[in-house]
């Protein structure tokens, strides 16, 4: 190992160096080694960067080439495959071992990339709240508000079904409901039920807990009435929150992800 790598081997980035040519993997310092597995550099030999780090073909290896100069980094954002990870990439040419190189420094951005993910989530669902709210101070007709607010929320938050329970002493009655298209409506067969069915979704709504159910399949074993009783209403995952009035547990809202679009909506809405 030269001086030059001998340098990089001791920084927390991952760095490596590959002919831009024939995109042979000629060097990837220790931090490298570890984020993808790989025991001991022998094992990289002849082998082409694109195939050991990013699982691609030779036209993705090559498409920044042209953007590379030995004057100023090439910036650019990737998600790595292999490793999961998403990373900010720094590339340049570089002299090594008598040859001009590719140079990548790669910086691990996981973890800023995904509180910017969050940020973008609580903005958006800021705004379906604050939409929400103005359909409710424009409308002066109670019933029609909270059918418009269903129907916003439902498609939103790309459900299949959001309706509200209220809650009267030991039974509950779905009073309001919404529908996607081909979705059946069950405000019917939803009258005076026991609580008592509910009993775990109740035990956290009290302590002002939402209910999420991510797959109905995890359970079919624990909760069998409960798998039953959604199962024949086709749903799949659901997030139910609580209502209050004046302090008191009034009720809770439903939205409710059926099987036939789990598949598309799930990722999104409930993982």
């Amino acid at each position: 190992m030269d001086e030059f790598t001998k340098g990089l081997d001791g920084l927390n980035e991952l760095i490596y160096l590959s002919d831009i040519h024939t995109y042979e993997l000629l060097y990837i310092n220790e931090c490298g080694m570890h984020q993808f597995g790989l025991e001991n550099r022998e094992g990289i030999a002849k082998r082409k960067c694109y195939e050991v780090l990013q699982n691609k073909n030779p036209r993705a290896a090559s498409a920044q080439n042209h953007l590379l100069s030995r004057d100023k980094y090439y910036e650019w954002e990737t998600h790595n495959e292999v490793t999961g990870r998403q990373y900010l990439l720094k590339d340049r040419l570089v002299e090594y071992g008598g040859q001009e190189v590719r140079m990548e420094i790669a910086l691990d951005i996981t973890r800023v990339a995904n509180q910017e993910q969050q940020i973008q989530t609580m903005f958006e669902n800021e705004k379906v709240a604050m939409d929400c709210a103005r359909k409710m101070q424009e409308s002066e007709d109670e019933e029609e508000t909270i059918n418009m607010v269903l129907a916003e929320l439902g498609q939103r938050l790309r459900g299949d079904r959001t309706y509200i329970f209220e809650i009267c002493g030991k039974k509950m009655s779905n009073t309001y409901e919404w529908c996607a298209p081909g979705i059946p409506s069950e405000l019917r067969e939803l009258q005076s039920i026991p609580t008592v069915i509910c009993h775990h979704w109740i035990a956290g709504f009290l302590q002002a807990k939402p209910y999420v159910l991510k797959d109905l399949e995890t359970h079919k074993d624990t909760e069998p009435e409960e798998y039953n009783r959604l199962k024949r209403q086709g749903i799949h995952a659901l997030i139910a929150v609580p209502l209050f009035e004046q302090g008191v547990l009034s009720g809770f809202w439903v939205l409710t992800i059926h099987h036939w679009k789990t598949e598309e909506i799930l990722p999104r809405s409930c993982s």
